[in-house]
Protein backbone atom coordinates (compact mmCIF):
# COMPACT_ATOMS: atom_id res chain seq x y z
CA UNK A 1 0.00 0.00 0.00
CA UNK A 2 1.24 3.38 -0.87
CA UNK A 3 2.04 5.74 2.24
CA UNK A 4 0.20 8.48 2.60
CA UNK A 5 1.69 11.64 3.88
CA UNK A 6 -1.10 12.92 5.30
CA UNK A 7 -2.21 10.25 7.72
CA UNK A 8 1.49 9.16 7.80
CA UNK A 9 2.09 12.60 10.17
CA UNK A 10 -1.07 12.65 11.93
CA UNK A 11 -1.36 9.41 13.94
CA UNK A 12 -0.86 6.94 11.03
CA UNK A 13 -1.81 3.62 12.37
CA UNK A 14 -0.96 1.27 9.43
CA UNK A 15 2.11 -0.47 9.23
CA UNK A 16 5.46 0.77 9.26
CA UNK A 17 6.82 2.91 6.81
CA UNK A 18 10.79 2.34 5.39
CA UNK A 19 13.22 5.02 4.63
CA UNK A 20 15.94 4.59 2.54
CA UNK A 21 18.67 7.01 3.25
CA UNK A 22 20.72 7.34 0.17
CA UNK A 23 22.17 10.49 2.33
CA UNK A 24 25.92 11.50 0.48
CA UNK A 25 26.93 7.30 -0.40
CA UNK A 26 26.22 8.03 -4.11
CA UNK A 27 29.35 9.87 -3.59
CA UNK A 28 28.32 13.08 -5.83
CA UNK A 29 27.86 10.70 -8.85
CA UNK A 30 24.56 10.67 -10.48
CA UNK A 31 25.25 7.23 -12.02
CA UNK A 32 25.51 5.69 -8.42
CA UNK A 33 23.10 7.95 -7.28
CA UNK A 34 20.57 6.24 -9.42
CA UNK A 35 22.00 2.97 -8.64
CA UNK A 36 21.19 3.51 -5.12
CA UNK A 37 17.89 4.31 -5.36
CA UNK A 38 16.65 1.57 -7.62
CA UNK A 39 17.86 -0.89 -5.54
CA UNK A 40 16.00 0.57 -2.27
CA UNK A 41 13.24 0.49 -4.17
CA UNK A 42 13.88 -2.99 -5.44
CA UNK A 43 14.78 -4.05 -1.45
CA UNK A 44 11.14 -2.35 -0.41
CA UNK A 45 12.20 1.19 0.50
CA UNK A 46 8.63 2.92 0.63
CA UNK A 47 10.49 6.13 0.87
CA UNK A 48 13.81 7.71 -0.78
CA UNK A 49 15.42 10.38 0.88
CA UNK A 50 18.38 12.52 -0.32
CA UNK A 51 19.99 15.64 0.92
CA UNK A 52 20.19 18.89 -0.58
CA UNK A 53 23.47 20.92 -0.27
CA UNK A 54 24.50 24.12 -1.13
CA UNK A 55 27.89 24.91 0.15
CA UNK A 56 28.48 28.34 0.50
CA UNK A 57 24.79 28.97 1.85
CA UNK A 58 25.48 26.01 4.24
CA UNK A 59 28.72 26.86 5.59
CA UNK A 60 30.84 29.29 6.92
CA UNK A 61 35.19 28.72 6.05
CA UNK A 62 35.30 27.72 9.42
CA UNK A 63 33.92 24.10 8.34
CA UNK A 64 37.05 23.31 6.86
CA UNK A 65 38.47 23.12 10.17
CA UNK A 66 35.85 20.97 11.51
CA UNK A 67 36.28 17.05 10.96
CA UNK A 68 33.93 14.74 11.56
CA UNK A 69 34.48 11.67 13.73
CA UNK A 70 33.61 9.09 10.83
CA UNK A 71 35.90 10.93 8.35
CA UNK A 72 39.06 11.85 7.71
CA UNK A 73 38.47 15.11 5.74
CA UNK A 74 36.54 18.54 6.89
CA UNK A 75 33.13 18.50 7.12
CA UNK A 76 33.26 21.20 4.24
CA UNK A 77 34.99 19.08 2.06
CA UNK A 78 32.93 15.79 2.95
CA UNK A 79 29.50 17.72 1.83
CA UNK A 80 31.73 19.56 -1.65
CA UNK A 81 32.45 15.96 -2.87
CA UNK A 82 29.30 14.78 -2.08
CA UNK A 83 27.02 17.47 -3.95
CA UNK A 84 24.45 16.85 -6.42
CA UNK A 85 23.05 19.33 -8.42
CA UNK A 86 19.25 20.15 -8.52
CA UNK A 87 18.97 18.53 -11.98
CA UNK A 88 19.71 15.01 -10.56
CA UNK A 89 17.33 15.41 -7.33
CA UNK A 90 14.79 16.14 -10.01
CA UNK A 91 15.48 12.89 -12.02
CA UNK A 92 15.28 10.94 -8.81
CA UNK A 93 12.20 12.49 -7.68
CA UNK A 94 10.49 11.74 -11.07
CA UNK A 95 12.04 7.98 -11.04
CA UNK A 96 10.89 7.89 -7.30
CA UNK A 97 7.29 8.81 -8.32
CA UNK A 98 6.97 6.93 -11.33
CA UNK A 99 7.09 3.94 -9.48
CA UNK A 100 4.21 5.37 -6.82
CA UNK A 101 6.72 5.69 -4.43
CA UNK A 102 7.42 8.63 -2.26
CA UNK A 103 10.38 10.88 -2.18
CA UNK A 104 11.91 13.32 0.68
CA UNK A 105 14.57 15.74 0.64
CA UNK A 106 17.07 16.98 3.61
CA UNK A 107 17.56 21.03 2.68
CA UNK A 108 20.15 22.60 5.08
CA UNK A 109 20.31 25.96 3.50
CA UNK A 110 17.55 28.48 2.94
CA UNK A 111 18.33 28.33 -0.80
CA UNK A 112 17.98 24.41 -0.61
CA UNK A 113 14.84 25.21 0.88
CA UNK A 114 13.64 27.85 -2.09
CA UNK A 115 15.01 24.79 -4.25
CA UNK A 116 12.99 22.01 -2.73
CA UNK A 117 9.68 24.23 -3.32
CA UNK A 118 10.66 24.86 -6.98
CA UNK A 119 10.63 21.48 -8.03
CA UNK A 120 7.74 20.79 -6.07
CA UNK A 121 8.77 18.27 -3.45
CA UNK A 122 5.63 17.21 -1.35
CA UNK A 123 7.44 16.53 1.61
CA UNK A 124 10.73 17.43 4.07
CA UNK A 125 12.71 15.68 6.25
CA UNK A 126 14.88 17.92 8.71
CA UNK A 127 17.73 16.99 10.02
CA UNK A 128 19.02 16.67 13.45
CA UNK A 129 21.37 19.65 13.23
CA UNK A 130 18.14 22.21 12.40
CA UNK A 131 16.21 21.25 15.25
CA UNK A 132 17.52 24.27 16.87
CA UNK A 133 18.15 26.12 14.05
CA UNK A 134 15.10 28.49 14.17
CA UNK A 135 15.22 30.77 11.58
CA UNK A 136 15.46 28.07 8.70
CA UNK A 137 12.42 25.85 10.76
CA UNK A 138 10.42 28.96 9.60
CA UNK A 139 12.19 29.23 6.62
CA UNK A 140 10.98 25.75 6.12
CA UNK A 141 7.50 26.22 7.27
CA UNK A 142 6.77 28.16 4.53
CA UNK A 143 6.86 25.31 1.62
CA UNK A 144 3.73 24.23 3.73
CA UNK A 145 4.48 20.40 3.53
CA UNK A 146 4.53 17.85 5.99
CA UNK A 147 7.78 17.47 8.18
CA UNK A 148 9.81 14.39 9.16
CA UNK A 149 12.21 15.39 12.34
CA UNK A 150 15.02 13.52 13.56
CA UNK A 151 15.73 14.52 17.41
CA UNK A 152 19.17 14.22 17.68
CA UNK A 153 22.08 15.54 19.65
CA UNK A 154 18.77 17.68 21.02
CA UNK A 155 17.26 17.44 24.28
CA UNK A 156 13.09 16.95 24.67
CA UNK A 157 12.72 20.59 25.39
CA UNK A 158 14.81 21.08 22.38
CA UNK A 159 12.54 18.75 20.15
CA UNK A 160 8.92 20.06 21.32
CA UNK A 161 10.07 24.10 20.44
CA UNK A 162 10.90 22.55 17.05
CA UNK A 163 7.22 20.91 17.13
CA UNK A 164 5.73 24.34 18.22
CA UNK A 165 7.42 25.89 15.89
CA UNK A 166 5.29 23.67 13.27
CA UNK A 167 2.30 23.64 14.52
CA UNK A 168 2.20 26.59 15.11
CA UNK A 169 2.68 27.36 11.05
CA UNK A 170 0.28 24.49 10.20
CA UNK A 171 2.93 22.01 9.29
CA UNK A 172 2.23 18.38 10.02
CA UNK A 173 5.22 16.66 11.66
CA UNK A 174 6.21 13.57 12.93
CA UNK A 175 9.39 13.15 15.30
CA UNK A 176 11.97 10.48 14.57
CA UNK A 177 14.19 9.28 17.68
CA UNK A 178 17.75 9.98 16.93
CA UNK A 179 21.62 9.26 17.88
CA UNK A 180 23.79 11.11 15.80
CA UNK A 181 26.60 8.98 16.30
CA UNK A 182 27.90 7.20 13.00
CA UNK A 183 27.79 4.50 13.73
CA UNK A 184 26.03 4.19 16.76
CA UNK A 185 27.18 1.30 19.53
CA UNK A 186 24.02 -0.82 20.28
CA UNK A 187 24.40 0.44 23.67
CA UNK A 188 23.66 3.55 22.69
CA UNK A 189 20.62 3.21 20.54
CA UNK A 190 18.39 4.37 23.16
CA UNK A 191 15.05 2.72 21.88
CA UNK A 192 13.28 3.95 24.98
CA UNK A 193 13.58 7.48 23.42
CA UNK A 194 10.86 6.39 21.30
CA UNK A 195 8.57 6.15 24.54
CA UNK A 196 9.40 8.97 25.44
CA UNK A 197 8.68 10.78 22.55
CA UNK A 198 5.37 9.08 22.32
CA UNK A 199 4.37 10.05 25.84
CA UNK A 200 5.23 13.82 25.06
CA UNK A 201 3.56 13.61 21.85
CA UNK A 202 0.81 11.56 21.94
CA UNK A 203 -0.89 12.84 18.43
CA UNK A 204 2.07 12.45 16.51
CA UNK A 205 3.48 9.64 14.58
CA UNK A 206 6.86 8.55 16.30
CA UNK A 207 9.88 6.81 14.58
CA UNK A 208 13.40 6.16 14.33
CA UNK A 209 16.09 7.24 12.57
CA UNK A 210 18.82 4.81 13.01
CA UNK A 211 22.81 5.05 12.22
CA UNK A 212 23.80 1.53 12.54
CA UNK A 213 22.81 -1.88 10.35
CA UNK A 214 20.91 -3.37 12.91
CA UNK A 215 17.74 -5.28 12.44
CA UNK A 216 17.38 -5.95 16.11
CA UNK A 217 17.27 -2.52 17.01
CA UNK A 218 14.40 -1.87 14.63
CA UNK A 219 12.31 -4.72 15.11
CA UNK A 220 12.64 -3.12 18.71
CA UNK A 221 11.65 0.15 17.62
CA UNK A 222 8.49 -1.22 16.13
CA UNK A 223 7.11 -3.42 18.74
CA UNK A 224 7.80 0.28 21.05
CA UNK A 225 5.83 1.68 17.98
CA UNK A 226 7.86 3.06 15.92
CA UNK A 227 6.21 3.76 12.61
CA UNK A 228 8.68 5.42 10.51
CA UNK A 229 11.49 3.76 9.85
CA UNK A 230 14.67 5.78 8.02
CA UNK A 231 18.18 4.39 7.86
CA UNK A 232 21.06 4.88 5.46
CA UNK A 233 21.32 2.79 2.40
CA UNK A 234 24.56 1.45 0.55
CA UNK A 235 24.71 -1.00 -2.05
CA UNK A 236 27.77 -2.50 -0.80
CA UNK A 237 29.69 -1.93 2.57
CA UNK A 238 32.64 -1.94 0.52
CA UNK A 239 31.90 1.79 -0.82
CA UNK A 240 34.21 4.56 0.42
CA UNK A 241 32.09 6.87 2.42
CA UNK A 242 31.67 8.36 5.74
CA UNK A 243 28.54 6.86 5.87
CA UNK A 244 29.23 3.24 4.51
CA UNK A 245 29.99 1.65 8.14
CA UNK A 246 26.07 3.24 9.27
CA UNK A 247 24.41 1.34 6.22
CA UNK A 248 21.86 -1.18 5.72
CA UNK A 249 23.07 -3.54 2.36
CA UNK A 250 19.96 -4.67 -0.16
CA UNK A 251 19.82 -8.07 1.46
CA UNK A 252 20.18 -6.42 4.75
CA UNK A 253 17.72 -3.89 4.34
CA UNK A 254 14.97 -6.32 3.16
CA UNK A 255 15.57 -8.26 5.61
CA UNK A 256 15.41 -5.92 8.36
CA UNK A 257 12.04 -4.52 6.70
CA UNK A 258 10.58 -8.32 6.68
CA UNK A 259 11.38 -8.76 10.06
CA UNK A 260 10.16 -5.74 11.23
CA UNK A 261 6.62 -6.04 9.48
CA UNK A 262 6.77 -9.26 11.16
CA UNK A 263 6.72 -7.82 14.91
CA UNK A 264 4.08 -5.22 13.38
CA UNK A 265 1.86 -8.15 12.65
CA UNK A 266 2.34 -10.03 15.77
CA UNK A 267 1.41 -7.13 17.95
CA UNK A 268 -2.48 -5.71 18.93
CA UNK A 269 -3.98 -4.40 21.93
CA UNK A 270 -4.87 -7.02 24.59
CA UNK A 271 -8.39 -6.55 25.20
CA UNK A 272 -9.89 -9.76 25.21
CA UNK A 273 -9.69 -13.66 23.95
CA UNK A 274 -9.76 -14.05 20.15
CA UNK A 275 -13.25 -15.91 18.49
CA UNK A 276 -10.94 -18.40 17.31
CA UNK A 277 -9.45 -19.33 21.35
CA UNK A 278 -13.34 -20.26 22.34
CA UNK A 279 -12.54 -23.64 20.50
CA UNK A 280 -9.80 -24.09 23.25
CA UNK A 281 -10.99 -22.85 25.98
CA UNK A 282 -13.72 -25.20 25.71
CA UNK A 283 -11.05 -28.10 26.87
CA UNK A 284 -8.45 -25.72 28.29
CA UNK A 285 -10.76 -24.18 30.81
CA UNK A 286 -12.02 -25.70 33.55
CA UNK A 287 -14.99 -26.23 35.52
CA UNK A 288 -15.55 -27.11 39.99
CA UNK A 289 -16.01 -30.75 39.57
CA UNK A 290 -16.61 -33.98 42.40
CA UNK A 291 -13.35 -35.39 42.87
CA UNK A 292 -14.69 -38.48 44.87
CA UNK A 293 -18.34 -39.81 45.32
CA UNK A 294 -20.85 -37.38 47.37
CA UNK A 295 -23.76 -37.78 49.19
CA UNK A 296 -26.66 -35.77 49.66
CA UNK A 297 -25.92 -33.13 52.57
CA UNK A 298 -22.12 -33.93 52.86
CA UNK A 299 -20.66 -30.81 52.89
CA UNK A 300 -18.42 -29.01 50.30
CA UNK A 301 -14.33 -28.94 50.82
CA UNK A 302 -11.27 -29.08 48.76
CA UNK A 303 -11.33 -33.03 49.67
CA UNK A 304 -14.38 -33.80 47.35
CA UNK A 305 -14.49 -31.22 44.87
CA UNK A 306 -11.51 -29.15 42.57
CA UNK A 307 -11.79 -27.65 39.15
CA UNK A 308 -11.29 -30.21 36.36
CA UNK A 309 -11.29 -29.67 32.93
CA UNK A 310 -13.68 -29.08 30.52
CA UNK A 311 -15.23 -25.71 30.93
CA UNK A 312 -19.02 -25.75 30.74
CA UNK A 313 -20.20 -26.24 34.26
CA UNK A 314 -22.22 -23.94 36.38
CA UNK A 315 -19.14 -23.04 38.14
CA UNK A 316 -15.44 -22.30 37.20
CA UNK A 317 -12.41 -22.33 39.50
CA UNK A 318 -12.38 -18.93 41.09
CA UNK A 319 -16.14 -19.93 42.61
CA UNK A 320 -14.13 -22.54 44.76
CA UNK A 321 -13.91 -20.93 47.81
CA UNK A 322 -17.85 -19.72 47.76
CA UNK A 323 -18.84 -23.36 47.55
CA UNK A 324 -16.43 -24.72 50.63
CA UNK A 325 -18.33 -24.96 53.69
CA UNK A 326 -21.67 -25.64 51.82
CA UNK A 327 -24.67 -28.73 51.91
CA UNK A 328 -24.52 -31.09 48.87
CA UNK A 329 -28.54 -31.10 48.16
CA UNK A 330 -28.41 -34.25 45.70
CA UNK A 331 -25.55 -37.04 45.31
CA UNK A 332 -22.87 -36.32 42.99
CA UNK A 333 -20.77 -38.89 41.50
CA UNK A 334 -16.60 -38.37 41.42
CA UNK A 335 -15.93 -36.59 37.77
CA UNK A 336 -19.72 -34.84 37.64
CA UNK A 337 -19.20 -30.91 37.42
CA UNK A 338 -20.95 -29.34 40.21
CA UNK A 339 -24.66 -28.24 39.06
CA UNK A 340 -25.63 -24.85 40.68
CA UNK A 341 -29.06 -26.70 41.68
CA UNK A 342 -26.41 -29.45 43.92
CA UNK A 343 -25.64 -26.52 46.02
CA UNK A 344 -27.89 -25.16 49.24
CA UNK A 345 -26.78 -21.70 48.58
CA UNK A 346 -29.49 -20.71 51.57
CA UNK A 347 -27.32 -22.51 53.74
CA UNK A 348 -26.67 -19.02 56.21
CA UNK A 349 -23.27 -18.30 54.97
Amino acid sequence: MEPDYHSLLTNYDGRPVFIAEIGINHGGRRANTLELVDLALESGADIIKMQLHTLEDEMSPAAQEIFPPNADVSIWSVVEDAMLPLEVLTEVKTRVEQRHKKFLVTPFSRSAVTSLAQIGVSAVKVGSGEVSNWPLLEHICGMQVPVILSTGMHSLDDVKAAVDIFRVSGVPVAVLHCVSLYPTPLDKVRLDGISQLRTMFPDLTVGLSLHTPSTAAVVGAVALGARIIEVHFTDSHERLGPDVSSSFDPSEFASMRQEALEVFAALGERASPFPEEFEVRAFALASICATRDIVRGEVFSEENIFPMRPEGGDFRPQDLMQLIGRRCTENLSRGDQVPRGAVDLDDGR
